[in-house]
C-alpha cells in the first residue's frame, strides 16, 4: 500500500505523534480501553524506558576528553588527504564522488581510523542496538570545524556507530549514507 492509500482509523490511536499525520485539528482523539488482542501488556527491555528513570544526563552521555578529540581530528585530516576533499563544497561532499572516487558518506573506519575511540564507540553502539536505543556524544566543538568538516567527522564517527546514518536539519535536509 503506497503511503498515500494508508487509512488513518482514529478509533485506534495509539500513536503519540498522531498530529504528525494529519490529525491536528485539536480534538482529543479516542483512546482503547485496553490494548489490542496479541499486544503485550508491558514490555520488559532495556528499549522499554521513560524519561523519568534518568537520574541526569551522565546516564547517557560520553564525554571525548582530550585524546579522543585528538583523534578525531588526526582521523579528519586523514580522510581529507584520503579523499582529497580540501576544497569541496558541501553538496560535492554529499552527491559525488571524489576524484579518488569515494563520496563523503563512505567514511569508515579505515579512512577515517578513530584506533583508540572505536573501542569505546562499538560499547556505546551495543547501547543503540541492544539497550537504551541511544546516546550522547559530547565534547566537540562545531564552531571550530566546516560544515564540510562537520559533516566528514559525524559520518566518520557515526560510521562505527551503525550501518545506516542520517541527520535532518533544522530545515529539513537530510545528510544520509
Amino acid at each position: 500500500m503506497a503511503p498515500s492509500e494508508i487509512v488513518l482509523n482514529p478509533q485506534l490511536c495509539l500513536d503519540p505523534f498522531a498530529v504528525w499525520y494529519g490529525r491536528d485539528s485539536g480534538e482529543d482523539l479516542p483512546r482503547l480501553a485496553s490494548v489490542p488482542k496479541g499486544w503485550p501488556l508491558s514490555l520488559d527491555s532495556p528499549m522499554a524506558w521513560s524519561g523519568g528513570q534518568f537520574q541526569g544526563d551522565h546516564e547517557y552521555t560520553y564525554v571525548l576528553d582530550e585524546f579522543e578529540k585528538i583523534e578525531i581530528e588526526n582521523a579528519l585530516q586523514s580522510f581529507k588527504r584520503a579523499t582529497s576533499l580540501s576544497d569541496i563544497s558541501l553538496l560535492h561532499l554529499l552527491t559525488r564522488k571524489t576524484d579518488l572516487g569515494l563520496d563523503g558518506n563512505e567514511a569508515n573506519e579505515s579512512n577515517f581510523p578513530l584506533p583508540t575511540l572505536q573501542g569505546r564507540l562499538r560499547k556505546l553502539a551495543a547501547e543503540v542496538h541492544e539497550g537504551r536505543g541511544f546516546f550522547v556524544l559530547r565534547g566537540l566543538d562545531p564552531r571550530k570545524y566546516t560544515i564540510e568538516d562537520n559533516c566528514i567527522i559525524f559520518l566518520g564517527v557515526s560510521s562505527l556507530i551503525g550501518e545506516k546514518r542520517g541527520k535532518q536539519d533544522d530545515d529539513g535536509r537530510m545528510l544520509c549514507s
